[in-house]
């Protein structure tokens, strides 16, 4: 468990140095090859590699530097599988699969409006929402086409249908990832803005009352010493 736990801080780690090294909005459909090749899919490949190995599953390929590469060539043809069909659906429908942060505050929205993105996803040629049809395709397009090189004991409809599960579960908590990911980064940013915004209101409060004040001190200059009726 504490070799599974060390992992998953390591995958945070290398998700930040990859979020903070992206520079500018990227296009909302990458190339094929950027997609399927990009880094994130070589370190999320990793990622998943490293905690089969440390529960050594499949154990039929053993815990040894084969057993290794083995569940690494695994998981990266799984990503490959994954990422075709995403790619060809996506475009095929006009799915922006892009992650937008939420605008509203508070823990539990933040996290609804994350969780929903997964399942939710904007257009490309319009405005509104749509069913994210093209990764539940590449969830499940990868679950059951990795069991084809799995141990035999794998090629189950139970099994296909545990490894899209997985793949969109992971999804979701990376979606839940990038919404918080900027209060990870730079804790003090959220607390920061919110001091702001509650100073706001009586900087602007305080602003009208000298306008005011200064009004009727102009009143008094004006006004003449000896009025006559």
């Amino acid at each position: 468990m504490r070799r599974i736990v060390a992992i998953l801080t390591v995958y945070v780690f290398l998700f930040g140095v990859l979020q903070a090294s992206s520079a500018g909005d990227p296009p909302k459909h990458k190339s094929f090859l950027r997609h399927l090749f990009g880094p994130r899919g070589f370190i999320f490949a990793a990622i998943s590699t490293s905690i089969q190995h440390a529960r050594d599953v499949p154990a039929e390929w053993g815990s040894g530097i084969a057993g290794l590469g083995r569940r690494y060539a695994s998981a990266f043809g799984q990503h490959l599988v994954n990422g075709t069909a995403q790619y060809s659906v996506a475009k095929a429908l006009h799915e922006d699969l892009k992650y937008y942060p939420s605008d509203e505050a508070g823990f539990k929205a933040r996290v609804k409006h994350a969780l929903i993105s997964t399942a939710y996803v904007r257009k490309t040629n319009g405005e509104g929402q749509t069913l994210a049809t093209s990764r539940f395709s590449g969830a499940v397009a990868g679950g059951f086409v990795s069991r084809a090189w799995q141990p035999a004991r794998f090629h189950t409809f139970g099994s296909g249908i545990s490894s899209a599960g997985i793949s969109l579960a992971v999804d979701a908590g990376l979606n839940v990832l990038r919404e918080f990911w900027p209060e990870i980064r730079h804790p003090r940013r959220r607390l920061n803005e919110a001091r702001a915004q509650a100073i706001e209101p009586e900087l602007e409060t305080r602003a009208e009352i000298e306008v005011v004040e200064l009004d009727a001190e102009e009143c008094l200059e004006c006004a003449p010493a000896n009025p006559s009726y």
